[in-house]
């Protein structure tokens, strides 16, 4: 099994999950980590917002 297969194993919607894994390579592919980390940013401060904790401070580099 890779990454994704484990990933997907137990998801409540792996087809959503799968779409947001496909934009973000394609993103990664058309733009690279700096796009990607751009927009991961700021889903993570839209999710803090929302009231979600998350485990996780993400950095900036």
């Amino acid at each position: 099994m890779n990454w994704l297969t484990d990933a997907l194993e137990n998801d409540l919607d792996p087809t959503e999950t799968r779409e947001w894994i496909e934009s973000m390579k394609a993103v990664l592919d058309a733009d690279g980590p700096e796009r990607a980390h751009h927009l991961l940013q700021h889903m993570v401060e839209l999710t803090r917002r929302a009231g979600a904790h998350l485990p996780f401070q993400p950095t900036t580099e």
